[in-house]
Parts: C-alpha cells; sequence; structure tokens
C-alpha cells in the first residue's frame, strides 16, 4: 500500500472527488467534464455508488466495468486496489476476491448497470464502477472523476467506509450546491468528515442553478436570504 502510494506522484494521476446534495447538479456537472453521457440525470435520485470516470487508454473502447465483492469486510482495502488498478499503478494480485464485468458504453447500460430503478434493490455487493470515455479539453490522461451519491439522498451511506477510503484519495473535491437550498445539517456533517480524514485537500464550490432563484418573488427570496444568514 506504501509502494502504490509512492507511485501516485510518479504517474501524475489527479482524482476529482464530485459531491454535493441530491439533485444539485453533479451529474450534469460530470457529463459536461467527462463529455459523455456517463452519469444519470433525472428529476429522481439516480447517482446511487461511485462511479470512478477517466479517458479511457489508446487503443481500448469505451466501456463500463462494475466491480463486486462479497466480502465485506474487506471493502476498504479492496476499494484502494480498485483505484490503484484504474490508475494503473496496482497489480492483478491485488484484486483478488473482486469481481470485473465490463459492458459497452451506451446510454442504455448507464442507465442498466449505473442508475438504480424505484423497483430495484440497491446491491451491497458492488464497490464501485468505472467508465471510460473519449474524453475532451476537460478530461485528459490521468484525471480520475468520481461521482458521489448525493449524501443527503435515501443511498447516501456517508458513514460506509469505502466512501472513506474514497475520499482520502482525493486530490481535489468539488461540492456543487444549488442555489435553491441553504447547505444543510448532511452536508455540513460530509463536509466536516472530509476535513477530518483528508485536511490537505482543497474543496471547490460551485454553486449551480443561479437562475432559479428568480422563479421566486422578491418577498420568498429576501426571507430565504434571512434564513440562511441566520444559519
Amino acid at each position: 500500500k506504501t509502494e502504490n502510494r509512492s507511485k501516485e506522484y510518479e504517474n501524475g494521476s489527479f482524482i476529482i472527488l464530485v459531491v454535493g446534495p441530491v439533485k444539485s447538479g453533479k451529474s450534469t456537472l460530470v457529463n459536461l467534464i467527462a463529455h459523455a453521457y456517463v452519469s444519470p440525470t433525472h428529476f429522481l435520485e439516480c447517482t446511487v455508488r461511485p462511479s470512478i470516470i477517466s479517458q479511457r487508454r489508446e487503443g481500448d473502447d469505451c466501456r463500463i466495468t462494475v466491480f463486486t465483492s462479497e466480502e465485506s469486510a474487506h471493502h476498504t482495502e479492496q476499494t484502494d486496489a480498485i483505484i490503484d488498478s484504474i490508475r494503473g499503478i496496482g497489480t492483478e494480485a491485488e484484486l483478488a476476491g473482486i469481481t470485473k464485468t465490463d459492458y459497452e458504453l451506451t446510454p442504455d447500460n448507464i442507465r442498466d448497470k449505473v442508475e438504480l430503478r424505484l423497483n430495484e434493490n440497491l446491491a451491497a455487493e458492488t464497490l464501485v464502477t468505472s467508465i471510460t470515455t473519449p474524453g475532451g479539453k476537460l478530461m485528459k490522461q490521468g484525471v480520475f472523476i468520481i461521482d458521489m451519491p448525493g449524501f443527503d439522498g435515501e443511498h447516501a451511506n456517508i458513514d460506509n467506509p469505502v466512501y472513506d477510503a474514497i475520499a482520502q484519495r482525493a486530490d481535489l473535491i468539488i461540492f456543487v450546491q444549488s442555489s435553491n437550498s441553504a447547505i444543510s445539517k448532511v452536508s455540513w456533517q460530509f463536509l466536516r468528515m472530509l476535513s477530518e480524514n483528508n485536511k490537505d485537500v482543497p474543496v471547490c464550490l460551485i454553486h449551480n442553478v443561479f437562475d432559479s432563484s428568480w422563479w421566486r418573488s422578491e418577498e420568498a427570496r429576501m426571507s430565504a436570504v434571512r434564513k440562511q444568514k441566520e444559519i
């Protein structure tokens, strides 16, 4: 593990963690950065497990890889091993006990393999999903975007050790917040957890959906501002 950490600085890879409340616009931002449809967008909660998005290696096809494991006691170590493998600094031997299943990158497979529909149960053995894309100006080789579930949603699981392990690997955290709501207590709890586990990582706030506040009357907007100042 120590050897793999030292390799992180040698290979120049960079992990960006995208977090925020449900329906704050995280998935839309991730799709923009990835220059591809990799994160489901819907009026219901869509992102229910971490997805690691990166540019495909030369000669490879774009694909979705689902990593599963039934060894719940080792999920933290296995998540570390998966991240190392995706970054190209791990070995296949370190993925012992983990099953990899590849699918073609298509909108249908994004819906079927990444999005959780209302009549389905979240598979506990699924750790993370890896998605490779052609990339673009904002996503080049060595840049890895991790799209996280909304931490105030049904499947947030902010106490999940897998999420803790992922937070410790981040080089930059993008916090997406909608102008429709104030930062909640759950959001504050998550930010404190990030600060305690990875004190040196910078956090960038992206305030989203600015124009939606103008759907409200002047009185309603000023009332919301006063309440947020009080909090």
